[in-house]
């Protein structure tokens, strides 16, 4: 049993009570009563101090100081943990799936036992040999400077003081570190506490008919110096009009069809808030903001009374000066509305038709080529932070919402990649994995290495779905969900995590239910 004795904490007026431990609990009574006085401010506060008292004093700092509860004294409290019905966050890269820690999990399964297939072609992926990667980078434009690269470490904490000696005394000459090309034999000091990227420069090289064996033996050389990896930079790529200045391939994993080397998986492949994973084109967002000419653009206005109103205002003269140059040059007339005009009209506005301006702008003859207010705009909101008025949220166009990569999207379990999963219901993503036959393809090894993970995977989906969430998806954006749920997910996340001997004080956790989801609920708690 837990004893409150003289709990004098806001309203409540010097009570006495003995709580049942291991038992559902309800305190109920009318508005203002000191319910949520009793077990969050007293209670809970208490057994949070007690908790953070026993931690040690370097500890605490960190965790904020905790005052002690108007009561005498309160005995046999266990830890407690509050489940309240605020908001999970506001981060825009929380989703249902990140915080219930569900997607870890489908990461790290979709890591270790997905199939790749190339983004761009749809067929599986394989191995490339120490020749085809020569013959790849002999079939380069001649003339192209190359500079050929071993990456040795990616992403790594350390001073790697032995491996830059050996490096030395192997006669290397320069590396690329963290991007920047350094000779090995000026002092290299890195910082231990910050991540390293290094690669060692094999060779620099013109592409030419007699350097094909030199070209050669370098790929050779590098291969077996990283292990079967091997980066090239183009120098000159825009001077003999490649489109690729960088290039990485690999022995390990290639489409020979598309020329393409791919990297291991790893689970942060699949990380939306890594720059491994993550859709470049959103930055693992989801979502782009871009400009809405309807809100730039007002119709019924004519230019002269400021229909593009972006360039009407203060300390926007020039705009203003220079656009009304461009429309007397062009006959546009900037007295009648700017949806009066005719399409080739509006067309040369927005983006500028090549021609150059002759205008007076503060005494000073200026001659400028019009480049349209679309480009404009672009460059005013790169810099403007008040002008996010003008702008509206797009579903990303690469990814399609779904935040990562093409490459990370082509790998897949079961015809399944990680977006279609977590697209689902939780209800019919419950279901899938509890299905045998979802993972049958599976060969021994696989089976072993992912048993574990689905076993989590089954029994966190499981209670979300036993808590009336299984309409929800994994992709829900935190941002969206209410209060309500966000306080049932919380206790789906905690039941999954198995604590014992821990006391749960939960504000209302049946809000918003049907009465159906409110018995699974209490079974749950039970």
């Amino acid at each position: 049993m837990i004893h409150v004795y003289g709990a004098k904490e806001n309203n409540l007026k010097n009570i006495n009570l003995s709580i049942p431990k291991n038992k559902l609990v309800v305190v109920t009574g009318i508005s203002g009563s000191g319910k949520s006085t009793l077990a969050f401010s007293t209670l809970y506060a208490e057994g949070q101090r007690r908790y953070i008292e026993s931690l040690s004093s370097y500890a605490r700092q960190f965790l904020g100081r905790v005052g002690k509860p108007d009561v005498d004294k309160i005995e046999g409290l266990t830890p407690a943990i509050a489940i309240d019905q605020k908001t999970t966050s506001k981060n825009p890269r929380s989703t249902v799936g990140t915080i219930t820690e569900i997607y870890d999990y489908l990461r790290l399964l979709f890591a270790r036992v997905g199939e790749q297939y190339c983004h761009e072609c749809g067929k599986p992926i394989s191995s490339m040999s120490a020749s085809d990667i020569i013959e790849e980078v002999l079939r380069l434009p001649n003339g192209a400077k190359l500079v050929i690269m071993a990456p040795l470490v990616k992403e790594k904490k350390g001073t790697f003081s032995e491996m830059l000696e050996s490096l030395r005394h192997k006669g290397y000459v320069r590396a690329m570190i963290d991007g920047v090309m350094v000779r090995l034999d000026d002092e290299i000091e890195l910082s231990k506490t910050k991540k390293h990227t290094i690669k060692v420069v094999i060779d620099r090289v013109v592409v030419k008919e007699e350097s094909r064996d030199r070209i050669g033996q370098d790929v050779e050389k590098a291969l077996k110096e990283s292990y079967g990896e091997l980066e090239i930079e183009v120098l000159n790529h825009e001077e003999i009009g490649f489109e690729r200045q960088h290039m990485h391939y690999s022995e390990h994993l290639a489409c020979f069809d598309c020329k393409l080397s791919f990297e291991p998986l790893e689970p942060v492949s699949f990380s939306f808030n890594s720059p491994k994973g993550a859709c470049h084109a959103c930055d693992g967002l989801g979502i782009r903001y871009t400009i809405d000419l309807k809100k730039v653009i007002d119709q019924d206005l004519s230019i002269d009374k400021g229909a593009i109103k972006i360039m009407y205002g203060f300390n926007k003269s020039y705009y203003t000066k220079f656009l009304n140059a461009f429309c007397m040059q062009n006959d546009i007339d900037v007295k009648i509305p700017y949806g009066e005009l005719k399409p080739h009209q509006q067309k040369a506005i927005l983006y500028g038709n090549g021609g150059t301006i002759d205008f007076v702008w503060k005494r000073h003859k200026l001659k400028r080529e019009w480049p349209g207010v679309v480009k404009f705009a672009h460059d005013m909101f790169k810099d403007e932070k008040d002008l996010s008025e003008y702008m509206t949220e797009k579903v990303c166009d690469t990814c399609e919402g779904h935040r990562l990569r093409p490459r990370s999207l082509s790998v897949k379990i079961e015809d399944k990649n990680i977006a279609d999963i977590i697209d689902m219901p939780i209800e019919k993503s419950y279901a899938y994995f509890a299905d045998e036959n979802s993972f049958s393809h599976l060969n021994d090894q696989q089976k072993m290495i992912a048993e574990s993970i689905l076993k989590e995977l089954y029994e966190r989906l499981y209670f979300l779905y036993d808590v009336g969430l299984g309409y929800l998806t994994l992709s829900r954006d935190a941002r969206s969900i209410s209060g309500g749920e966000a306080q049932r997910i919380r206790i789906a996340s905690q039941i999954g995590s198995g604590l014992t001997g821990v006391m749960y004080v939960l504000d209302e956790p049946s809000i918003g239910l049907h009465e159906r989801d409110t018995m699974k609920l209490i079974r749950t708690l039970n």
